[in-house]
């Protein structure tokens, strides 16, 4: 969501080689009417499930994609509390 964040992200998969392959975007998971069309690619996300209420939406969105997930995550104890 942080506008510095994405552009990195993006700058680094053309760094990479990839930046034609990749697309970077922000938008509210719950909001079904602001997500993109299905494309069935990879999603990958990281320090992405910090709160219990976004993971069923994450989940419904993924599935909306028709993707494959990668979501790496802290393994810190307030994450273990969470559950996540």
């Amino acid at each position: 969501r942080e506008p510095l964040t994405l552009a990195l992200a993006n700058e680094s998969a053309t760094i990479n080689g990839v930046g034609d392959s990749v697309s970077v975007s922000a938008f509210d998971w719950t909001d079904r009417s602001k997500w993109p069309t299905p494309w069935g690619g990879l999603v990958v996300g990281a320090d992405v499930l910090y709160d219990e209420e976004v993971v069923d939406p994450l989940l419904d969105l993924i599935e909306h994609l028709g993707s494959n997930a990668l979501l790496m995550e802290p393994d810190n104890k307030e994450r273990q509390q969470l559950g996540s």
